[in-house]
């Protein structure tokens, strides 16, 4: 037929929608099926399925099981193709979630300089689904972005839809970490530094019964590498790896399990292993979410922060006039987002690019870290 084979779907979809405006299917018809569609284009049910799906997606259809593909009322944006914003170009940024700790900084830094360049940013949000991941890069493709942002969401593993993306030679770079078992161009800080310097921090301190917090550090790569860069660092002075120093079951900050109920059950079992371990006077917090939780649960068994533990986090909230409570690893997100753009521009532009980028980290000194004490030498003051 001699299209390409990840275009196919979307030419049954531009064909459709062109039958739609010139009222060859009216409000209330039945569209062909996928089976029918298959047929007549020579592909796969998975693709024609994908063309139906994008039509309902955009609320030009309703698809009933059993019954079949029905056209909704016809709407004023149906009867012309989406139009790209006067005079720019068009990228795209799909992110799992953006926050004050990180992520806002980014995409405000990345929507300035790609304004300044002649781009319009879109932004669209995976919500932490990966299935929804894939559909916002596709619909990013559809609308004609000459390249794609992703702050990936958190999963064992990668997502086919970026693969699909290598494989096209479509420019696309991933924020905030790289990807496991996939080779695609990233900028990020350096995660394994970042746990090391936090780790070397307490170790300055005095601290040598260092703990670490974390949910499943399968999810992330970034969160690996924090930990690995934890280990590391410990190897390196001497102080043996102890397991039950590790609290990685953690569940609050993972997808769907941000509740009450999640923090509840993560700050019992952290109070659990603070009374098992009063020889622990510092933790490693590998995400921001946590850093409250571990907090609570240590004074409930009896620490003073910094008094008796000392808490280094990454990531922290600073409020309106730049101040912030933890000792943490900041990111520099505005760095993060301009040599993206340099680099997504280069690709655009068919210049060689280095695959890795890694920007280093700032080591902020809050009030949740001080020198080792006993927990009688901190009531005492």
């Amino acid at each position: 037929m001699g299209m390409r084979l990840s275009y196919q779907y979307k030419n049954i979809f531009d064909d459709l929608l062109q039958l739609i405006r010139n009222g060859e299917i009216k409000p209330g018809d039945k569209l062909p099926t996928e089976a029918e569609l298959a047929d007549r284009y020579n592909v796969s049910r998975i693709t024609s399925k994908r063309a139906l799906n994008m039509l309902a997606d955009r609320g030009y259809v309703t698809r009933h099981s059993g019954k079949g593909t029905f056209l909704n009322p016809v709407s004023g944006d149906i009867l012309c193709p989406e139009p790209k914003p006067s005079g720019k170009r068009l990228l795209g940024l799909v992110a799992d979630q953006l926050f004050q700790s990180f992520g806002l900084t980014l995409f405000y830094e990345l929507n300035r300089t790609a304004y300044e360049e002649g781009f319009r940013l879109y932004l669209r949000s995976s919500e932490c689904d990966q299935q929804r991941e894939s559909e916002e890069i596709n619909y990013l493709r559809d609308i004609g972005a000459e390249g794609i942002f992703v702050i990936p969401t958190r999963a064992q593993y990668y997502n086919e839809a970026i693969l699909r993306l290598m494989l096209d030679h479509y420019p696309v770079y991933i924020l905030d970490s790289a990807l496991s078992g996939i080779q695609v161009p990233f900028v990020s800080t350096s995660n394994h530094e970042s746990g090391a310097m936090l780790a070397n921090h307490l170790y300055e301190l005095g601290h040598r019964h260092i703990a670490l917090a974390t949910v499943d550090t399968m999810t992330a790569v970034s969160l690996q590498d924090r930990k690995e860069g934890y280990n590391q660092l410990l190897l390196t002075k001497g102080l043996p790896y102890r397991k039950e120093y590790v609290i990685d079951g953690l569940m609050s900050g993972l997808t769907g399990m941000d509740t009450k109920r999640t923090a509840e059950c993560d700050i019992a079992l952290l109070t659990k292993f603070f009374l098992a371990h009063s020889e622990v006077s510092a933790i490693v917090v590998l995400q921001h979410t946590l850093a409250s939780l571990v907090q609570r649960a240590a004074e409930a068994a009896g620490h003073i922060v910094p008094g008796t533990l000392s808490i280094a986090v990454f990531d922290e909230i600073y409020d309106a006039s730049g101040q912030y409570v933890y000792t943490h690893i900041k990111q520099n997100e505005t760095l993060i987002a301009r040599e993206a753009m340099r680099r997504m521009l280069d690709t655009i532009n068919g210049k060689s690019v280095e695959m890795e980028c890694y920007i280093p980290p700032d080591m902020m000194l809050g009030y949740t870290t001080g020198p080792v004490r006993s927990r009688y030498d901190s009531r005492e003051c």
